[in-house]
């Protein structure tokens, strides 16, 4: 919903009509749009953590060798996973939201511990391959991230193949390791 209309249509009614319910029902659990924004941004959340335990397991098991190269492979899955078309709407989703928590405290609370918890598992990854526990290399790493998905999904460009997004994982990962 919020992909194909943007952050207006994010509303009970079309909620409710979505998910084919009585009209009023979305809003015996969510009583305002703030409440209903909040619940869409921890469902994305949920799936895309989801997403990113499943693609990026290997980045972080202590059994699995940990190389750039092989830790930059295991995060352009993920970035390839999230932008294929059955994700991809949840990209433009959380974009849409991250444009309206820009001018919403509460919302932008919401992402920010979201975005820690990505910052987190990167310092797993990070952690992986030999890195100095560095916040800043953390946030860079989910900034790249952020970026390849943004690049891959909104820009208005082709969108890279698969081995120019890993080789640009691999560099920056060299640059850690």
């Amino acid at each position: 919903m919020l992909a194909r209309g943007g952050g207006r249509a994010l509303t009970h009614r079309a909620v409710d009509a979505e998910a084919g319910l009585a009209a009023g029902s979305v809003s015996y659990y969510a009583r305002s749009r703030q409440a209903l924004v909040g619940i869409a941004v921890e469902a994305l959340f949920a799936q895309d953590a989801a997403v990113a335990e499943s693609a990026l397991r290997r980045a972080v098991v202590p059994d699995a060798p940990a190389t750039a190269r092989r830790v930059a492979a295991d995060l352009a899955e993920f970035v390839g996973v999230m932008t294929a078309p059955e994700h991809r709407y949840r990209v433009v989703a959380r974009y849409e939201l991250l444009a309206e928590a820009a001018r919403e405290d509460g919302l932008a609370a919401q992402f920010r511990v979201q975005r820690n918890a990505f910052v987190e598992f990167a310092r797993q990854v990070l952690a992986r391959l030999g890195a100095p526990d560095d916040d800043t290399a953390c946030d860079v790493l989910v900034t790249t991230l952020d970026g390849l998905l943004h690049r891959q999904v909104l820009a208005a460009a082709e969108p890279l193949p698969p081995r120019a997004v890993e080789e640009a994982l691999r560099r920056a990962l060299a640059a850690w390791s």
